[in-house]
């Protein structure tokens, strides 16, 4: 996978990379948790021995999202823009609102973890430690996010953000909302910007799957944006049910994979037909 910087393990380089799209295109896949990689100075500061972090990881990381967002881009007639988060969110959390809330503080789970997602101590960071993480990972990638959003919506005219996300079969303890039958595909809205006809894109796309909305998870990710471009932004996520294409050990198999890539990339083809027809 090519993108335009290097891992997060280099502290010199960003924590991101963007695969560039299409001119014409009017989607932005972005993959804010696919990533395990922890560079040796966050390390440090976590309590977890290695085993125990590997544990962590395999519950919270939304492992190979990144990998299936380029099938997707790969086989979309008119090619997406693919943002993908080079770190873990241990080491921020990007999605996060750094003015904090209140749930998640209160679980540790704010922008910088404190806590495991089983409910132990993860950190104990410096009101200083945080604040570096911050400069260094979260405030580059918000603004490099937002710039990308800004050059979308002036060369197509809007943009449409597909926030892809994966979620563990059985529940795991830090989730708000504990739901019995846990859907394979979840689609997480926005009141203000994920209108009617992208969320009904969004469901033929999936008809093969069992899908619901705001299950296991509520809501998306919707970048900060001028007021005058806010306007123009439209998002979704889509949350996949791990087990559709891992294995019981957490390897990828992908032949079980093409289902879900052909229904992802189904709908940023019907993203960018209408985003034609009304140019």
């Amino acid at each position: 996978m090519t993108m335009s910087a290097t891992s997060c393990g280099d502290q010199a380089s960003r924590s991101f990379g963007i695969v560039p799209g299409d001119p014409e295109s009017t989607v932005i896949i972005h993959v804010p948790h696919a990533s395990r990689l922890i560079p040796d100075a966050v390390r440090a500061g976590i309590f977890l021995d290695d085993a125990a972090l590997d544990r962590e990881l395999d519950v919270v990381t939304d492992a190979c999202t990144d990998v299936i967002a380029m099938m997707v881009a790969a086989r979309a007639p008119v090619r997406p823009w693919v943002f993908v988060n080079g770190c873990s969110r241990l080491v921020v959390d990007p999605e996060r609102d750094p003015d904090g809330h209140k749930y998640l503080d209160a679980a540790g789970l704010g922008v910088v973890y404190t806590g495991t997602s089983d409910g132990f101590v993860l950190r104990d960071p410096s009101d200083d430690e945080v604040s570096g993480l911050l400069v260094q990972y979260f405030e580059p990638y918000v603004a490099a996010l937002t710039e990308l959003v800004d050059q979308r919506v002036a060369a197509a005219g809007r943009v449409v953000v597909i926030d892809l996300h994966s979620y563990p079969l059985d529940p795991v303890k830090f989730e708000p909302i504990t739901a019995m039958v846990r859907p394979e595909i979840g689609l997480g809205t926005d009141a203000a910007h994920t209108p009617p006809e992208l969320l009904e894109a969004a469901h033929t796309a999936f008809a093969p799957f069992h899908i619901d909305q705001d299950t296991p998870y509520e809501g998306c990710y919707v970048p900060p944006a001028r007021d005058e471009v806010r306007n123009h932004i439209q998002a979704l996520t889509v949350e996949l049910r791990r087990d559709l294409y891992m294995d019981h050990d957490l390897s990828f198999v992908e032949p079980a994979v093409e289902p879900i890539v052909a229904s992802l990339s189904a709908l940023v083809s019907d993203i960018d037909q209408h985003a034609a027809i009304r140019r």
